[in-house]
C-alpha cells in the first residue's frame, strides 16, 4: 500500500506541473510568434522536368510553444502518395525547434512516420524570416526558408543543391492560411 502511495502521490501533480509551464516566448525568439497556431498548407513541387505543379492535399501544419518559451514545437498532418499501391496514406512529422542562446542558433530534429529517422537542421532567425540548412530525410543537402509573416499567412520554400552547394534550386513551395 505505501508504494502505490509513494508512486500515485506524484501523477497527480503532473498535470499541474504541465500546466504550470510558461508557454511564453523567450525575448529571444518572440519575433516567430506569427508561426504559432494551425495553418491550412498549399504546396507547389517542381518536377524534375522543371515543370511546377500543386500537390492535391491540403496539409495542417500546427505550432505551439514549448520548453518555457525556448522552442516551437510543430506537427505535420498530410496524405502522400504510396508509390508501390498508389494509394493515399497518412504522413505525419514533428519538428522540435530549440534556440541555444550561447550559439545563437535554432537547433531543429524533425522524425516523421515514414523514414522514422531524425534529421537534424540548424536556423537563424530575425524578424520576417526564419532559416534552416541541413541535410533531408532522404540524404540531400537542403536550405529552408519562412518568410513573408502576415496575421493569417506565410510563405516557405526549400531549396536543393545539385551541385555540392555551388548554386541553390527552390524545389519545393508553400503557403500557409492560418485556419479559423
Amino acid at each position: 500500500m505505501k508504494a502505490s502511495l509513494f508512486v500515485l502521490i506524484p501523477l497527480l501533480f503532473l498535470p499541474s506541473l504541465i500546466l504550470a509551464q510558461n508557454n511564453d516566448p523567450a525575448p529571444e525568439v518572440a519575433h516567430l510568434a506569427p508561426l504559432i497556431g494551425v495553418w491550412e498548407i498549399y504546396q507547389e513541387r517542381l518536377s524534375p522536368q522543371g515543370i511546377w505543379t500543386k500537390e492535391p492535399q491540403t496539409p495542417t501544419w500546427s505550432f505551439e510553444w514549448a520548453m518555457d518559451g525556448h522552442a516551437v514545437l510543430d506537427r505535420w498532418e498530410s496524405k502522400v502518395l504510396n508509390p508501390a499501391t498508389q494509394d493515399s496514406i497518412p504522413f505525419h512529422g514533428i519538428n522540435l525547434r530549440t534556440y541555444d542562446a550561447k550559439a545563437e542558433k535554432w537547433q531543429i530534429e524533425w522524425v516523421d512516420n515514414i523514414t522514422h529517422r531524425f534529421t537534424n537542421f540548424e536556423g537563424t532567425s530575425e524578424p520576417g524570416e526564419f532559416r534552416m540548412e541541413g541535410i533531408n530525410s532522404v540524404g540531400r543537402p537542403a536550405k529552408i526558408r519562412f518568410f513573408d509573416f502576415k496575421p493569417d499567412s506565410f510563405k516557405w520554400e526549400q531549396s536543393w543543391t545539385f551541385d555540392n552547394g555551388k548554386t541553390w534550386v527552390v524545389v519545393s513551395k508553400m503557403n500557409a492560411t492560418r485556419k479559423p
